[in-house]
């Protein structure tokens, strides 16, 4: 059985809060830049992989562009999804 995918912002906001290793992510505005508040391209990597490896094509170069909750949520919105 697979991992869902990040599907909602609460799922997104969990995915970050478990990188960064702060449960204050939980409480982030969509809107938030990710990396004033810590995020750096190692974990952005991670997060790349990790979702990937769900099925969500979304690339490095697109989650830096627009590095906020609200983007990268939108990004996987679209429908760009392996097996889907």
């Amino acid at each position: 059985m697979t991992t869902p995918l990040p599907a909602t912002l609460d799922d997104l906001r969990r995915d970050v809060s478990e990188i960064l290793e702060d449960p204050e992510v939980l409480s982030l505005s969509g809107d938030d830049d990710l990396l004033e508040l810590g995020i750096d391209s190692m974990r952005m990597m991670t997060l790349v992989t990790r979702w990937n490896e769900r099925g969500v094509e979304v690339g490095f170069v697109e989650l830096i562009e627009e590095p906020s909750l609200d983007a990268w949520l939108a990004l996987m919105s679209r429908g760009d999804r392996r097996g889907a």
